[in-house]
C-alpha cells in the first residue's frame, strides 16, 4: 500500500514539471508502478487492483496531455467532416486498445482490412497523441474527438469484448443512431482482462450483448460461436476468426539489419524455434522450460512485451532469448529467421477459446507450427502439430523439423493463409445484413 499511495502523491508533485519534462516523468512513474505491482504475491494484486486501476487511468489521461502536440497531420472537426461525407458505409471502433501499442492486435488489423475493403473506419483512441483527427492508413482515422464521434448516425459501431471501456449505457444509447457489434474475442478471464472488477464490467456487457442489446455478435473462435448461438438466433452471430496480411510475410526485407545479440544468437544454431507475441499469464512457462531444457542443441527465440511481469518466468538457459517486442514493420525480418514455430499455451479455456493471430502468421511464412493440444483453433488444421505433456509437445516438435523447406507443406501452409487473411475477413464483415 505504502508504494501505491507513494506513486500516488507523486503524480501530484508531477503537476508542478515544466512541460517538456512531464511525459517522461509520467512514463517512468507508470514503470515504476506497474513493476512494483507485478512483482507483489497474487493475493496482494487482487486486493490492491482498484487502486492500482484508479492510478493507472489518472496516470493515462496525464500522458495523453502531456504527449498530445499539435501534428501537422492531424485536422479539426470541420475538415474532417467534409472528408467523411464523402463515404457512406462507415465503421466506428470504439475504445479498446491503443493504435501504437508493442503488440499490433484484432482491432489494428480488422480496422486497416475494412478501410482497403472500401469501408471508411474511425478509430477512438486515448493514447496515441492525436489532435482531432489523424489518416493513420487507407481510409482508417484515429481520433480523440470522443463526444464528437459518439454524435454520428447511421454508422456501424464496433465494441470489443476486451474493452474496459464499453458500457452498457453506452451501448444503448449509439444503438438509436446506428448499428451495434459486439466482438466476442477472448474467454473472459482475470488472466486477459485483469481483477475483479474488469471481469464483472466485461461479464455486463456480455450479458447485455447475449440478451439481445446488440446488433450483431462476431466470435472468433468455435467454442465462442457455439456460446453465442446457445443464447442467440444465428442470424444475429458470425463466426469471423483472426487473419494475416499474408503479403506483409511475403515481401521481406532480407537485407534488413537486425538487432546484433538476435543476429549473434541464431548465428549459433541450425535450427531456430521462435515464438512472436505477449510473454503472457496464459503461456504455458513449465513446458517451455522443459522443452527449452532438453534440446541444447536448438536455440530458441521470443519476441514479444511483457504482459502481467511474466519475463520472470521465462527460462535462463544459453539456448534461448528474449529479445522484447518488435515492431510489426520489422516482425516480418525477425520472423524470417524463424526454422519452426510453435505456440506454447497452458491448458484450459483460453487454450480451447482462442483464435491465435500467429497462427496465420506463421503459416503465411511458411513454418512448421507445433502447439498445446487444447488450442482447437489450430489444431483443426491437420498441418499443425501438438502434444498435451512436455513429453509428446517435445515429440510432436522434433517431427515437425521434416518439414523445414518442404515445398509441398509451404505451399499448403501459404494457401490456408491466403483462406485466411484479413482482405476476406473484412469481406464477411461487410457481408452482415440486418
Amino acid at each position: 500500500m505504502l508504494i501505491f499511495s507513494a506513486a500516488y502523491a507523486a503524480l501530484n508533485i508531477l503537476m508542478f514539471y515544466q512541460e517538456d519534462n512531464k511525459s517522461i516523468m509520467y512514463e517512468k512513474t507508470y514503470s515504476l508502478i506497474k513493476k512494483c505491482y507485478w512483482s507483489l504475491p497474487s493475493p496482494i494484486r487482487s486486493m490492491l487492483n482498484d487502486l492500482r486501476y484508479t492510478i493507472v487511468r489518472r496516470l493515462r489521461s496525464k500522458l495523453l496531455g502531456a504527449k498530445t502536440t499539435e501534428n501537422a497531420s492531424d485536422i479539426n472537426v470541420h475538415d474532417f467532416e467534409g472528408i467523411l461525407s464523402t463515404h457512406k458505409n462507415i465503421y466506428v471502433f470504439e475504445l479498446a486498445v491503443d493504435w501504437g501499442i508493442d503488440l499490433y492486435q484484432r482491432p489494428q488489423h480488422l480496422a486497416t482490412a475494412l478501410g482497403h475493403d472500401d469501408s471508411f473506419v474511425i478509430y477512438k483512441t486515448q493514447g496515441d497523441g492525436v489532435n482531432g483527427f489523424r489518416n493513420i492508413a487507407h481510409n482508417v482515422w484515429l481520433t480523440n474527438e470522443l463526444v464528437y464521434v459518439d454524435s454520428l448516425d447511421d454508422v456501424k459501431r464496433v465494441y470489443f469484448s476486451t474493452s474496459i471501456f464499453n458500457t452498457c449505457e453506452h451501448m444503448i444509447a449509439m444503438r438509436e443512431k446506428g448499428r451495434i457489434f459486439y466482438e466476442y474475442i477472448d474467454h473472459i478471464s482475470e488472466e486477459i482482462s485483469g481483477g475483479k472488477t474488469e471481469i464483472r464490467i466485461l461479464n455486463e456487457v456480455k450479458a447485455f450483448a447475449f440478451e439481445g442489446g446488440v446488433d450483431h455478435v462476431v466470435a472468433t473462435a468455435d467454442e465462442l460461436h457455439t456460446e453465442s448461438l446457445r443464447y442467440l438466433e444465428p442470424k444475429n452471430v458470425s463466426l469471423i476468426p483472426n487473419g494475416v496480411n499474408v503479403e506483409h510475410y511475403q515481401n521481406i526485407d532480407v537485407n534488413s539489419l537486425l538487432d546484433p545479440c538476435f543476429s549473434d544468437f541464431t548465428a549459433k544454431y541450425d535450427i531456430i524455434v521462435g515464438y512472436f507475441g505477449a510473454i503472457a499469464p496464459w503461456l504455458w512457462y513449465e513446458l517451455i522450460d522443459g522443452i527449452v531444457a532438453k534440446n541444447p542443441n536448438l536455440g530458441f527465440v521470443m519476441l514479444g512485451p511483457d504482459y502481467g511481469g511474466c519475463q520472470s518466468k521465462l527460462p535462463k538457459y544459453d539456448n534461448f532469448l528474449w529479445l522484447g517486442p518488435v515492431s510489426y514493420t520489422e516482425l516480418p525480418c525477425y520472423a524470417n529467421e524463424f526454422d519452426a514455430c510453435w505456440i506454447p499455451f497452458s491448458p484450459g479455456d483460453i487454450a480451447k477459446t482462442t483464435s491465435p493471430l500467429k497462427l496465420f502468421e506463421y503459416f503465411a511464412l511458411g513454418r512448421p507450427v507445433t502447439v498445446t493440444s487444447d488450442m482447437r483453433e489450430c489444431t483443426k488444421y491437420n498441418e499443425v502439430f501438438h502434444g498435451d505433456s512436455l513429453s509428446s509437445f517435445n515429440d510432436a516438435l522434433n517431427q515437425s523439423f521434416h518439414k523445414i523447406g518442404n515445398s509441398d507443406y509451404q505451399q499448403k501452409t501459404l494457401e490456408l493463409a491466403k483462406l485466411n487473411s484479413w482482405n476476406k475477413r473484412a469481406q464477411c464483415y461487410n457481408s452482415i445484413r440486418f
